[in-house]
């Protein structure tokens, strides 16, 4: 009897996404081929220099606080399992602040652990261990700008920017983010870009002498520093760009990021101040990408729907395309929802079982997205 060859997987993207679909995937034994439009992975919003890890705070459970606290030491068991020198990523507290009222200070709510992490770090560590233990092949600067189905030898074809087929692989994993809706044709997922802009400077003298200050979060997050491969930093943000996929650089959400600082870190003005001054302050914009319902896009996908369907219809009644995946809408939450989310896909491609609760299952389940997609539109025309 001959062996059975191993599936061979696509996957379009290669940031905390794609990433972490590839090195769960590769522990399967699949053949990988991991696909960038950029010059190397983490080429997008996964790119941000300084991200954080910590709890997502609400009122009341839901579906995201949720996958966030599943979510988050599953991502410190990989910090520590693929990164185990602690390059890239290191603990630290964050305190929560509670917003008010314009003229008052906004009130702590309380402190928690957490992990101030270079994105970029994680993702190489995940794809080096791919490449150690299963056929995987990352491809940069290959855009991919088509996919088409090949019902003779039903495999998938995708198609690069000169029109040609670069890859034809039994199963594809769409994890490009805001760009998905274009490749897919199908903008009826409501997938939407949330554009966001980062101030960082370099890290001071009072923060080396400090390295227990906590970090602070309001809408955004002021850490007091944090090394990376450019240097030793500090930052402020991000912004919220909704419906904005710009990357250009705009001083208002510099001075958004003075803002947020001012209100909950004001003892960190002068060096601000002085920094700006000096011209030491520079900014990073990022492109994230969000559904409908803020909730991530996990699991099989319909193909080439080009207009809503009927809101009446059941979400099961809707076809997915065979061997057709996505991981995407991670928001600003990919450090925490990643490795779940793409063992997640894993398990659900290989067959196996989830590691979700089934209601946490069907809430990122992509067919949601088309029926709500539909809802908006029909109450846009009433």
């Amino acid at each position: 009897m001959t062996a059975q060859k191993p599936h061979h997987v696509a996957v379009i993207g290669c940031g905390l996404a794609g990433g972490a679909v590839a090195v769960a995937l590769a522990k399967r034994g699949w053949q990988i081929s991991l696909f960038e439009r950029g010059a190397a992975v983490a080429s997008g919003a996964s790119a941000l220099p300084i991200g954080m890890l910590s709890r997502h705070h609400t009122a009341n459970p839901t579906p995201l606080s949720r996958l966030t606290a599943i979510g988050l030491p599953i991502t410190v068991s990989h910090l520590q399992t693929y990164l185990p020198s602690g390059e890239g990523w290191q603990k630290t507290t964050i305190e929560n602040h509670r917003a008010s009222a314009p003229d008052q200070r906004p009130q702590i709510e309380g402190v928690d652990t957490a992990y101030m992490i270079e994105p970029a770090r994680l993702i190489e560590a995940w794809l080096t261990h791919a490449q150690a233990i299963a056929t995987t092949a990352i491809h940069p600067h290959t855009p991919i700008e088509a996919l088409r189905f090949d019902t003779d030898e039903r495999v998938w074809q995708l198609i690069g920017a000169d029109g040609t087929v670069v890859c034809r692989c039994t199963h594809v994993v769409v994890a490009n983010a805001h760009e998905a809706p274009a490749l897919l044709k199908m903008d009826a997922l409501g997938l939407r870009p949330v554009g966001g802009q980062v101030t960082l400077g370099p890290a001071s003298e009072a923060d080396h002498a400090s390295p227990a200050l906590p970090a602070k979060r309001l809408s955004g997050v002021y850490v007091p520093q944090f090394s990376t491969r450019a240097g030793t930093f500090w930052s402020a943000g991000a912004t919220y760009r909704r419906g904005n996929a710009s990357q250009a650089i705009r001083m208002t959400d510099r001075d958004a990021n003075r803002c947020l600082l001012e209100s909950i870190a004001p003892e960190a003005l002068p060096r601000w101040a002085r920094q700006a001054e000096a011209g030491e302050l520079w900014d990073w914009v990022g492109v994230r990408c969000a559904s409908v319902d803020r909730l991530p896009l996990v699991g099989g996908l319909p193909f080439g729907v080009s207009s809503p369907v009927d809101p009446s219809t059941l979400r099961a009644a809707i076809p997915v395309a065979d061997g057709l995946f996505g991981l995407l809408a991670l928001g600003s939450r990919g450090l925490s929802l990643a490795p779940l989310l793409g063992e997640t896909l894993a398990c659900e491609m290989a067959g196996e079982p989830s590691p979700l609760p089934q209601d946490l299952r069907l809430a990122i389940e992509p067919r949601r997205a088309l029926l709500q997609t539909a809802r908006q539109a029909l109450k846009a025309r009433q």
